[in-house]
């Protein structure tokens, strides 16, 4: 079995997919950490996730906010509901697409709310396993290394989709996520704390470390608003190549990951409590 390891922070909830974060929220309105309880809050969501809104005291679940000054330790893991999402960090080694896919993903790390509705997330970890190529066709199912790194996430920040488009590594068009104070869809963001955001070992078609730059955005599972987050972390190409390049080129990432306080509830972030 082959090892994966980045980290993409938490919450972004983690991810890449990044340097110690104490980072206000980029939203107009103050933004809290809670937990997605059954029977709980408003009882405006229908999920066990807090991702499915509906009208309040009509669901079965409902957001209950952390403690001011309590830091709470989160984990996250690609299985959803018994179904695995896997990640795929999809780029270009020496003109030629290469793909690497990682069947499991687990993250964790920190959320602190602050007076005054902040929200403070420490250092998380990533651990991707059972990486294999994908792409080139000559490479399927050769083995993948991806070295541990350090993320940190800042946000979560209001973002839109962009005007103009980028070039993936496949020639396809894709619309991408940025920040702007007019968005209207929540989004985290992971940057590195050092140089790089990992580096990818491969032995096909050469036996090569290349390493990837950047920084990605995920978007909650829930989409549409940005008043508030599920559980839910959705990693995409429209999220991921405004940032991420891999041997300088755009790169993509895609994946979903849900987080949870360790050992409780599906995670949730909220404007609106």
């Amino acid at each position: 079995m082959t090892r994966m390891k980045a980290v993409l922070g938490a919450l972004f909830l983690c991810a890449c997919a990044m340097c110690a974060l104490s980072v206000a929220s980029a939203s107009a309105a103050p933004t809290t950490a809670g937990e997605c309880v059954s029977g709980g809050g408003k009882k405006d969501f229908s999920d066990a996730h807090c991702d499915n809104a509906v009208t309040a005291g009509t669901g079965s679940f409902g957001h209950v906010l952390f403690s001011n000054g309590v830091k709470t330790n989160v984990t996250a893991t690609n299985d959803l509901t018994g179904t695995a999402s896997v990640f795929k960090l999809e780029g270009k080694l020496a003109g030629v697409v290469t793909v690497i896919e990682c069947k499991k993903a687990s993250a964790k790390g920190t959320v602190t709310n602050e007076a005054g509705g902040k929200a403070t997330f420490g250092n998380a970890e990533t651990e991707f396993t059972e990486c294999t190529q994908s792409a080139p066709e000559a490479c399927a199912g050769k083995a993948a290394t991806v070295k541990k790194t350090t993320s940190a996430q800042t946000g979560p920040h209001n973002l839109r989709i962009s005007t103009t488009k980028k070039v993936g590594p496949t020639g396809e068009e894709i619309t991408f996520h940025e920040e702007n104070a007019a968005g209207t869809e929540m989004g985290m963001k992971f940057v590195p704390t050092g140089e790089n955001f990992t580096e990818i070992s491969v032995t096909c078609p050469i036996v090569t470390t290349v390493p990837v730059k950047g920084f990605t955005y995920a978007t909650p599972g829930r989409g549409g608003a940005a008043t508030s987050s599920g559980a839910t972390a959705v990693f995409t190409k429209s999220s991921s190549i405004g940032g991420l390049v891999f041997a300088g080129n755009p790169a993509t990432l895609e994946g979903t990951l849900t987080f949870r306080k360790e050992g409780g509830n599906p995670l949730t972030l909220t404007t609106t409590e």
